[in-house]
Order: C-alpha cells, then structure tokens, then sequence
C-alpha cells in the first residue's frame, strides 16, 4: 500500500526558520496561512523573525497572507524600509535598490498577484542583510542645520551625521527640506560607484509606497549611510580636486542652458567623446556643451547612452579573471547612476547638480578598460523577422522567454522588431520588469541588481522619447542579464586571498584615476 505522508497545517506564526525539510525544500504546508487573522505588530514580528532568518517560505507566506487580507500596503512598506535602514550598511546594499524599485512596480500589477514584487524584494532583502545586528536608535543631538550636517559628513562622522538629522526632524524642519539636503549632499559625496546617489534617490519611491512619516523615521539612517560612503577608488578620490578646477564656472554654465541651443546639438557625435575620448577629452567636450548652453536633460539622457553602450561593450573575459577588482556588476553600476543622475536633476538647482553631472561623465569615461577589444565586441542584431500584427502579447512573451533562457540576442532582435512594428510600449516595459522580478539571477546579489538594472533601463527607455538610439538602454540590460552566470567560487577565491596574503598577487583595477579636469 502506498504511504502518503499526513500534511499538517501549521498556522504562519509558529516556528522559527528557515522552514525547511531535511533535503533543504521549502515546506510547501507552512505556506498555508492560519484562519485567524493576526493583529498587524504580530504580523511584522513573524516578519522581522523571517527577514533575520533569510526564511524565504516564511517571507512569502507573511506577505501573500498581509495582503490577502487586504492590510494596508503603507505599513508593510514603511516596515520594509526601516528593516533595510536599520541594519549596518543596509542602505548602500544592492537590496535596497531592489526593494525601492520593487515597491514603485507593484502598482502595476494585477491586484491578485501583486504580493510578487513585495515578497520578491523581501526575500532579497533578508538574503542580503539577514543576520546584521540592529543599528542603536539616533539620539537628536545638535542644531539639527544643513551646515552642521554637512560639516559631519565630510568628516565622515557617521554618529554625529545621523543625530544631526534627527534633531532637525524633532525641531519641526519639514522633511522636504530635510530631504533636499541630503540630496544635495550626496550629490557632492557620491562615493565609489555614486552608491548614495543610488540610495537617496529611491527616497522618493519609499515615501510614495509609505508615507511621509515612514520617511521622516528613516531619514536619519540615509545621513549615517553619507557619511560612512565607501571611497577607496582613486577616481573617487580625485573628484573634489577635478570639480574644484571647474567650480567658478558653474554659475555661466547654468545661466547658458538654453532649449533652441539644444536644437543645434548633434548628440550621436557628442557622446563618443564621453566613451573612447583621450585624456580629458570627455571633461573638455562636456564643459564646452555645458557653456554653449545645451539643455542638462539632452546631456543626461546622452550620459545614460553612454553607459548603455558600456554596459554592451563589456568584455565577459573580466567576469571569471579572479585577479582584477571589477566584473559586470561594475559596468552595470554605470547605467544605474547616470539614470540616477538624470532624475535628480529635477531636484537640484543646476550648480548643485553639475559636479555630480561630470562625476558621472568621468567615471563612464574612465571605465573604458571594462570594454572589450573593439575587434571582438558583438554588434547588436538586427531586427528578428515578425509578421505584422496588433496582438504585441505573443512579442512580448518572446521577448521573456529569451530572456529566462538566457538568450539575450533572441531577445533584443524580437524587442527591435516590436519597435519596427510600432507595438504599443507600456505593456512592454510593465512584462520586462515583472521578468526582472521571477528569479533571472542565480545569486541574491545578482537577482537585487537584476531588478534595479531593468527599472533604470525602463526608466531611461522612457526617458529618451523620441530618440532614434532610445531601445539602447534596454538592449544593455537584456544582454547582461542573459549573460551565462559566472560567479565567482569560493575555492578560487580562498587561493586568491592566500596568494594576497603571501604576496604572489595583488589583484589590480581596471578602473584607476581617470583623467584630470582643467
């Protein structure tokens, strides 16, 4: 007689993870949700326990549960920010960006499945920082000024950074104005990478999802992340002397933009001078477009084409060299900030904006080493051959299915076919974020990036309107994240740090100083 094993129901609440069985597969049973309904705080207990315990069986059942019964998605959003911000170095993690990114595409969703993005970016986000010891609360303390919290982050005093935004908080400063300043501060710190660039413009996305009083609770936490910014690049420490040789300039830079002046820019004989530029030649010929007076927005979206054709020149050679510093995520880092970059221009007065501006230029300039030999680089393909129709679903789901069988060049040659048959483009860049969220990465790291990756495509995608080269940025992403996963084993890694230790080898960067600005 054949045994079937007794299925229990056990109510979410019970046990600690990760609820596994002995062969390490989630139990499909602790899925089932208890038929009473939870108070709300017992609800994001069971989910902070599963965050800390990376339980990603737990984390989708307290999630589908939440919204199944039709909570508040506020709450979980603001408890899902305060769990990132309140972990060491949470807020400069790629979980974040997937997190924040997640939130803003779940809107689009279908009501019935729109738990998937929130416990997609959940998951991630336990993968990434479960097991980090909880952050101390700030303590208010100081005046609570710009100038004041300014003087803390250049000291790089992360404590006195994050106690400074606290008391401006308790002493009634609006948060917009807060928020601003932080903003702007990062713009002036962007850290190796622009990675608080990349943090601080998702506070836009948090507070959309969960409130202003959500944001005003984890504010502080984006002044310690300013503060303890990673700088350990060379090109990232040479910024200030690069932008301190320009800095009396701004000011006619700003006053010179000028929309007929765009109208006279040649934009696909500019950005080659940001890409394979000798020298200075990237900072000469940015400046000069600056002082003629083309307008920032034709300038960043250039910016972001330039990253995009980076992204697609990158040589996968450097993805398995166990010797050298950077990998693909590096190449893909560029796309995410000039897209980041392009948005807060919206938010900055220009003479705020413009450093960050040409710290993006130099370091997509500057990351040129990441390309491969021009003699081998792949061109992207034409256009597949589709019959013309009005039904864009079957072209979408092409795309997808290319995508999750890592098949990038089936799927940008199907993606520049939709766009010859002029294809309705909402339903398109809605299906490429959604693929981006249904586990295309193989590692937490890789899955966090997947999804940040496909929004600033999207975003740019968007952005760049009527431009001819505009599918540039999606084509960029569809191929790096097909790329065959390569990552890097913890053997070959153990013999590199022992080869470190000994000095046989110390692994060098590619991307160094970059050129000066004059």
């Amino acid at each position: 007689m054949r045994h079937t094993p007794r299925q229990v129901q056990l109510p979410i609440a019970q046990g600690v993870g990760p609820w596994l069985d002995h062969l390490g597969r989630p139990l499909r049973h602790a899925l089932v949700p208890s038929a009473e309904a939870r108070a709300e705080p017992v609800v994001l207990a069971a989910l902070d326990e599963a965050l800390r315990f990376a339980d990603a069986s737990r984390i989708a059942a307290e999630i589908i549960d939440w919204h199944a019964r039709g909570r508040r998605s506020d709450v979980l959003a603001g408890a899902l920010g305060a769990w990132v911000a309140n972990r060491p170095g949470g807020l400069l993690d790629p979980a974040w960006l997937a997190l924040a990114d997640a939130l803003r595409t779940a809107s689009d969703f279908d009501p019935a499945r729109a738990a998937l993005p929130w416990l997609v970016a959940a998951t991630l986000v336990g993968e990434r920082l479960g097991g980090r010891p909880l952050l101390h609360p700030a303590t208010a303390a100081g005046a609570g000024t710009q100038a004041e919290l300014a003087a803390h982050v250049a000291a790089r005093d992360a404590g006195a950074a994050e106690s400074s935004v606290a008391a401006a908080i308790a002493a009634g400063r609006p948060l917009a104005e807060v928020e601003r300043g932080l903003l702007t501060l990062a713009a002036l710190y962007p850290g190796d990478g622009g990675v608080t660039v990349l943090a601080v413009t998702r506070l836009a996305d948090l507070r959309a999802a969960a409130g202003e009083s959500a944001v005003a609770a984890i504010l502080p936490r984006f002044a310690r992340a300013l503060a303890e910014r990673p700088e350990a690049l060379a090109y990232t420490q040479q910024h200030p002397g690069r932008i301190a040789a320009v800095a009396s300039r701004f000011a006619a830079m700003a006053a010179a933009e000028s929309a007929e002046k765009g109208k006279a820019f040649a934009e696909p004989k500019f950005r080659p001078h940001v890409l394979d530029g000798k020298g200075d030649a990237p900072y000469r010929a940015s400046v000069k477009a600056l002082e003629f007076g083309v307008p920032h927005e034709i300038l960043a979206q250039s910016l972001s084409l330039a990253a995009s054709e980076r992204l697609l020149r990158f040589d996968p050679r450097w993805q398995v060299d166990e010797t050298v510093a950077e990998d693909r995520a590096d190449a893909m880092q560029l796309l995410l900030l000039t897209s980041a970059v392009r948005r807060l221009r919206a938010d900055l007065t220009a003479e705020q904006w413009l450093p960050l501006y040409l710290f993006a230029v130099g370091l997509v300039h500057a990351s040129a080493p990441l390309d491969a030999p021009e003699r081998d680089r792949v061109a992207l393909p034409e256009p597949a051959q589709l019959h013309q129709t009005w039904d864009h679903g079957p072209e979408i789901a092409k795309i997808v299915a290319a995508l999750h069988k890592q098949d990038g060049e089936r799927a940008i040659a199907v993606l520049r076919a939709y766009f010859l048959l002029a294809l309705p483009e909402q339903p398109l860049c809605a299906q490429l974020l959604e693929a981006a969220l249904t586990d295309v990465a193989p590692l937490p790291v890789d899955a966090a990036r997947a999804i940040a990756l496909m929004t600033a495509a999207v975003d740019e995608f968007q952005a760049l309107a009527a431009h001819p080269h505009r599918e540039t940025p999606l084509c960029a992403a569809l191929r790096a994240l097909s790329a065959a996963p390569a990552n890097r084993r913890t053997a070959a890694l153990g013999s590199l740090a022992i080869d470190a230790r000994t000095g046989a080898l110390a692994p060098r960067h590619l991307v160094e100083a970059g050129p000066a600005l004059g």
